[in-house]
């Protein structure tokens, strides 16, 4: 996993997305701890979901 610091980040976000569209996962950090991360969409999980599963009764 690849790491950038938010100000790293933000002028090259197009170029990051496009290294995650070959796979490869990135780390956002803040103050040297990450607060985000930016990963391949994954179809077969998104597509596993059921609206309301999780709703409280």
């Amino acid at each position: 996993m690849t790491s950038f610091n938010i100000h790293g980040a933000k002028p090259h976000f197009s170029n990051l997305l496009e290294r995650v569209l070959s796979a490869e996962e990135i780390e956002i950090n803040k103050a040297g701890r990450p607060i985000a991360g930016l990963l391949p969409f994954d179809e077969a999980c998104s597509a596993a979901r059921v609206p309301g599963v999780d709703k409280w009764v």
